[in-house]
């Protein structure tokens, strides 16, 4: 009966370093330095062509930009090392030698644009281990989480897999309209931490907002990938930032804009909210007219 509990204890302690019981470790990122925070050009829900069949699409995941003019001492056509940032066991692999620079999954989080992988299907993986390279070109890994159920989830959110995520910068209500009787308002959520960006402040993009509210009643939380088809989100102004290759190759503007359909537009005095996942407000007050007008943040 005594070496029950050591034996338990043992049980937990074996666990964790396999990691099947850790949890993911704060600075947690898939590039290096991973215990510190990296730019981001693609955010959980903003809008992606998904071809003739499916049109426009929801980008359910975070692209963690990853800067691909320095030497490295990758193999040619990568660039950085790619980190696991949760414990898991390695459930999905779509990397063949048919299919290259495609996405290894690990837990609850999916690492997409990479290549030599470093893991194997039914492989246990602990957070921090070195799993794949990034594809050169890409400019990013693309992150992905999934609750218990396997739906996708915003990485952003409190309590996602993506942090330190710290940012102080509120979003922006950056135009209001009314179309058809329908109030639609831009919405962007700035970052204040840029990074490298500074160098190459042409791939900087806003992100879609957390949280939107209309006088006071929540009309738009993006915790997880939405049941809503993406044009009952997004109105048809909505269009998608270039691909940093793109954006590297042009002069025009890189980044995109998130115009959100917020319901019927009333006649009268309104109040717009928006927060990030970081818990940052704005506060907007409208006029419903033809034009609206905006009174005023606060």
């Amino acid at each position: 009966m005594r070496g029950r509990p050591e034996l338990a204890a043992l049980l937990v302690a074996a666990a964790a370093f396999a990691g099947l019981a850790a949890p993911p470790a704060r600075g947690a990122w898939p590039v290096s330095p991973i215990a510190e925070q990296q730019p981001v050009r693609g955010g959980f829900l903003d809008p992606r062509w998904g071809g003739a069949k499916k049109g426009w699409v929801f980008h359910a995941a975070i692209d963690v930009a990853v800067r691909e003019d320095l030497p490295t001492d990758a193999p040619e056509g990568f660039v950085q090392k790619v980190y696991a940032i949760a414990p898991g066991t390695v459930r999905r692999v779509t990397v063949s030698p048919t299919h290259r620079c495609g996405s290894v999954r690990i837990g609850r989080v999916e690492y997409g644009h990479v290549d030599l992988l470093r893991v194997r299907l039914g492989d246990v993986v602990r957070s921090g281990r070195w799993i794949a390279w990034s594809c050169r070109g890409e400019w990013h890994v693309h992150v992905g989480e999934f609750d218990r159920r396997g739906r996708k989830l915003n990485p952003f959110r409190p309590g996602g897999v993506l942090q330190p995520h710290d940012d102080t910068a509120p979003p922006t209500v950056a135009d209001v309209r009314v179309v058809d009787g329908e109030l639609r308002a831009r919405i962007e959520d700035s970052q204040s931490f840029t990074g490298w960006f500074e160098l190459f402040p042409r791939l900087y993009n806003n992100l879609p907002p957390y949280r939107i509210a209309v006088d006071g009643a929540t009309v738009r939380l993006f915790h997880r990938l939405p049941t809503q088809p993406f044009t009952e989100i997004y109105a048809p102004e909505t269009y998608r930032n270039l691909t940093a290759a793109d954006c590297l190759a042009t002069d025009t503007s890189c980044a995109g804009e998130h115009w959100f359909r917020l319901g019927e537009a009333t006649p009268g005095r309104h109040v717009i909210e928006a927060w990030d996942a970081s818990g940052n407000h704005t506060r907007v007050n409208v006029v419903t007219s033809v034009p609206p007008r905006v009174l005023g943040g606060g």
